[in-house]
């Protein structure tokens, strides 16, 4: 299940050099209030508004501020442009 991957194999998801962002279901901290504190900072971004297609600005921010937070020379790596499709098309 989607909770034993989290919570008893964490370790595995940790891959030592890279950051990685995990696309995690509200419903996970809702069965383990502990998981954040097993697997480190989880940050809640909503990208959509609820029950709609439409994207949420604040969110969209959100994410790509944590992105360069995470890796400051992503420009190097995409667009502004490219990292919001990324963004975007990236719905669990």
């Amino acid at each position: 299940s989607v909770q034993r991957l989290f919570v008893s194999a964490g370790s595995a998801l940790k891959l030592p050099g890279l950051h990685v962002v995990y696309s995690v279901s509200p419903f996970l901290l809702e069965q383990n209030s502990q998981l954040p504190s097993a697997l480190g900072t989880m940050s809640s971004v909503h990208v959509f508004q609820c029950n709609s297609t439409l994207p949420d600005a604040q969110g969209v921010a959100a994410v790509t501020h944590l992105v360069a937070r995470r890796f400051a020379r992503w420009s190097e790596l995409s667009t502004a442009n490219q990292l919001q499709t990324i963004i975007l098309k990236w719905q669990p």
